[in-house]
């Protein structure tokens, strides 16, 4: 499967669908999406999808923000004596709003979320939690005066002290002035100490301590002696004010650690959530609805569409209506160059990968896809310096893969089978993997250029000849 999700550029469909998630968990996990053969998590899974998409259409959403990866948070917050940062609580204080909005939303949806509630069963808000550090930090992420009486009496004095200071320093700073001392009549603060600008070559005519120096060393940022048992008050109430803004962040943290499991559950189920989310985003902008999903069967797709051609530009994108397994399982498509034959092909290959990964497709509704166990293919130019392969040989060897593992529960997708070589030994060769293919009643779609692949659908049973539409006119 891995090579048909390369050659099928699979890979470039779900880098698209990464983008509409909104956590790193969530985009961790689409990242590694790949087809299920599981047919009830298929549909269940594109029900969900669809429940998802409706709530949209109404106007509703789950969540929309893009949220910090709170996981390292979670693993720092276990470990006893642990502190979050108020920053740190803010990210988990987000998380914690969202589980409260997707609760209600689920709740309050319930009759037409119906599989959505089933999945986040587990999900729960936690009010007394997301009120506590919502009251305690502010939307900077610091802590809010309200958040204890003694922070908040702290701080008060605090004022009051500063206030004092600076009638203090202004008053010095007005006598000194007259003494030509200072370098400019503007106080500064270092190190929490209120500090004047003196001349160096004034220094002896002011009695303090020296906090710091410029860097030419012309002036001194001196702490009068006046102001030291000020300062000291000042910095006494500073300290107390860290010790109980530390306290309460100790204490947040530790009312987070009592309720980890809990929020570790939520996010399992909100990475669920968020990627079913990304999911139905990326259905409205491809207008892509679910297949109907069967173990076995025919390919009837309806007015398909490449998702990669409708996501990558504006002109419009021809469908493509196909069926498969119905009246032949082998199809031969035939036409000229950059007639859409190979898009055709991938195209078929990439709806069957879509919605085996839960993915509505753009096709309409009653398109029908089986889940196939492995999906063969032989697209584009496998030549191999390493292995010193030729472009035939690669191609060759990739055919003998295919011959080995192919049954009626896989799909096989070969691109201009029998090229690089002789016309001749290329279309013997290839109207013989046809028909051992044939014989095992492979779902077979290959394209050619080879009259004898024409003539060989033509009178073989169960297999039938394909061409893409041509106007000779406009030559499109």
């Amino acid at each position: 499967m891995n090579r048909a999700i390369r050659s099928l550029e699979f890979g470039q469909l779900r880098e698209r669908l990464i983008e509409y998630a909104t956590s790193e968990p969530a985009r961790e996990i689409l990242s590694a999406l790949t087809p299920s053969s599981h047919i009830t998590w298929v549909k269940q899974e594109l029900m969900r999808v669809e429940e998802v998409r409706n709530l949209f259409e109404r106007g509703g959403s789950l969540h929309d923000s893009g949220l910090r990866d709170i996981r390292p948070l979670m693993k720092k917050v276990v470990v006893e004596g642990s502190m979050l940062t108020g920053e740190e609580l803010l990210s988990v204080l987000s998380y914690l709003q969202v589980f409260t909005k997707v609760r209600k939303t689920i709740d309050r949806e319930r009759e037409r979320l119906k599989l959505i509630a089933r999945t986040a069963k587990l999900l729960v808000s936690l009010p007394e939690l997301t009120v506590t550090i919502g009251n305690a930090i502010s939307p900077e992420g610091t802590v809010k005066d309200r958040a204890s009486k003694e922070l908040s009496k702290i701080r008060r004095e605090i004022s009051v002290q500063q206030g004092r200071l600076r009638q203090k320093v202004s008053a010095i700073m007005a006598r000194l002035s007259k003494l030509k001392v200072l370098r400019d009549e503007n106080y500064t603060i270092r190190d929490g100490r209120y500090v004047l600008p003196v001349r160096s070559d004034a220094f002896g005519k002011i009695k303090g301590i020296i906090h710091d120096r410029s860097a030419t060393g012309g002036t001194l940022f001196v702490e009068p002696t006046s102001l030291i048992d000020a300062g000291n008050e000042l910095r006494t109430l500073e300290l107390a004010e860290r010790d109980e803004v530390r306290r309460i962040l100790s204490e947040l943290t530790a009312g987070i650690r009592h309720r980890s499991d809990e929020i570790a559950e939520n996010l399992e189920v909100l990475t669920i959530l968020d990627c079913i989310g990304a999911k139905a985003k990326m259905a409205e902008v491809l207008d892509a609805y679910p297949a109907d999903v069967t173990t076995a069967g025919p390919i009837r797709i309806a007015h398909g569409r490449h998702p990669l051609l409708v996501l990558g530009q504006d002109r419009e994108v021809v469908q493509l209506t196909l069926e498969l397994g119905v009246d032949f399982s082998m199809l031969v498509i035939s036409g000229p160059n950059a007639g859409g034959k190979s898009v055709a092909l991938k195209c078929v290959g990439l709806l069957c990968l879509m919605t085996a990964c839960g993915l509505p497709i753009p096709a309409l509704p009653g398109t029908e896809i089986p889940l196939f166990a492995d999906v063969l293919t032989d697209i584009g130019d496998l030549q191999s310096i390493q292995d010193d392969l030729s472009t035939f040989t690669s191609h060759a060897v990739r055919l003998k893969d295919i011959l080995e593992c192919a049954d009626q529960n896989t799909l096989v997708l070969i691109d201009e089978i029998g090229a690089g070589t002789d016309p001749k030994e290329g279309a013997s060769l290839s109207v013989a993997v046809l028909e051992k293919l044939h014989s095992r009643k492979v779902p077979v779609i290959v394209t050619t250029h080879h009259g004898a692949l024409k003539a060989f659908a033509h009178s073989t049973a169960g297999a039938a000849n394909g061409s893409m539409e041509f106007d000779v006119k406009t030559l499109q």
